[in-house]
């Protein structure tokens, strides 16, 4: 038997509470996919990745580290973190608080960065695309950057809003979606 899509299995003359019980189990199914891609899924990249990563002349060297890593201030706050498709980093969401992707992909967690947790939530760029494609969307939001108040800035990329935070050089600092 094969199942499609909708969970009903081809090539029976099942009842319909067979049918029914068959979408259940496919919910289930699906549900339980879900759970291992949230908490086991999402890394993909070797942290290496981020040293190769082009057109990043607008951003600070801290602000790869910022944006993909998440660090622990001098303040010995936790900050940063935006992107989980990187594996082994200091910045790790706490589990059960991711929610649910809007329709751009971006989605918000509790984090915690070395074990540091950090206060109100992080914002994160989609889990779908790749890292060089998160710095190509910051790039295009700079582009079209609008000034919101003293170093603080927002553009589009995508559909997506992105805050950008920029030195007195104009260089970024941080970046992140908002929801």
């Amino acid at each position: 038997m094969r199942s499609s899509n909708t969970g009903l299995c081809h090539g029976t003359s099942g009842s319909p509470q067979e049918s029914i019980e068959s979408l259940e189990y496919g919910a289930k199914v699906q549900e339980i996919e879900n759970r291992l891609k949230e908490e086991f899924g999402h890394s993909k990249y070797p942290k290496e990745v981020l040293s190769n990563l082009g057109n990043t002349e607008r951003f600070t060297e801290e602000a790869i580290k910022h944006i993909f890593e998440g660090e622990v201030n001098d303040k010995g706050k936790a900050v940063g973190y935006h992107y989980e498709g990187i594996k082994n980093t200091a910045g790790t969401v706490v589990s059960g608080t991711r929610t649910t992707p809007n329709a751009n992909g971006v989605y918000r967690g509790t984090v915690k960065v070395n074990g540091v947790l950090k206060n109100g939530f992080s914002t994160f760029f989609p889990r779908e695309i790749s890292p060089q494609q998160v710095v190509n969307a910051i790039n295009q939001a700079y582009e079209n950057k609008r000034h919101v108040s003293r170093n603080r800035y927002y553009g589009y990329a995508n559909g997506i809003k992105i805050e950008m935070f920029l030195n007195q050089n104009g260089k970024i600092i941080s970046a992140f979606p908002k929801e």
